[in-house]
């Protein structure tokens, strides 16, 4: 990453001097630079950020994607102290995941830096950010309380587009769908009609409270 930012730094400089030229003579560099920008961005491994309430599955989600125990899981109590960017590496490239405090946790776990989870979310966002925001809620909590969250995801957008000029993408995720009724089909692809439905009702919820908050 910090040979990709000397060479952003780089083709900063040479845009200067190219904009000193006659403006005959700037159209293809500036096309030529633009490309070599995009490449550059397009190099560098993606980077995720994982946003919930406690125990949405956050840290779950960490450990699914890396195959490993990578994030502790807190049963009761909240267990990420502090957002942290996890690297993983594989065969088809390099993944950069920041897992966070739970939204809205104001219990100070050990180790937690502040009070309020937002504040701490935001430190860990002042140097780097996300190129996409993964918003998770459980199943069973797509209709309740969501207004706080929303609120908190927007305070994190700003924040980011504050800092880092970019307007950061959010995609939610219904997670926990194992808990719906029937409680005893367990196993993905969970193959009962009840279950189906029960499914598809949460996300169908989730997605339309995002719509009218869009709305707003």
């Amino acid at each position: 990453m910090a040979d990709n930012d000397r060479l952003r730094e780089l083709i900063a400089i040479i845009e200067q001097a190219v904009a000193l030229l006659p403006d005959t003579s700037q159209s293809a560099l500036k096309k030529e630079l633009s490309t070599i920008r995009e490449l550059i961005m397009n190099a560098r491994a993606p980077r995720l950020m994982i946003v919930g309430r406690r125990g949405a599955g956050k840290s779950s989600l960490v450990n699914a994607i890396f195959g490993e125990k990578i994030a502790e899981i807190g049963s009761v109590s909240a267990q990420t102290a502090y957002g942290h960017w996890h690297r993983y590496q594989s065969g088809r490239g390099m993944l950069n995941i920041l897992d966070t405090r739970g939204l809205g946790d104001f219990n100070r776990p050990a180790g937690a830096q502040f009070q309020n989870a937002l504040d701490e979310i935001k430190k860990e966002l002042s140097s780097d950010y996300p190129d996409v925001m993964l918003f998770l809620c459980k199943a069973k909590d797509v209709d309740s309380h969501l207004g706080e969250d929303f609120r908190n995801i927007q305070a994190i957008r700003a924040y980011i587009r504050n800092q880092h000029s970019y307007e950061v993408p959010v995609m939610a995720v219904v997670t926990q769908v194992d808990e719906l009724d029937p409680v005893d089909v367990t196993q993905p692809p969970y193959d009962d009609p009840d279950k189906q439905a029960h499914i598809q009702k949460a996300v169908t919820l989730l997605k339309d409270a995002f719509e009218q908050q869009k709305s707003r």
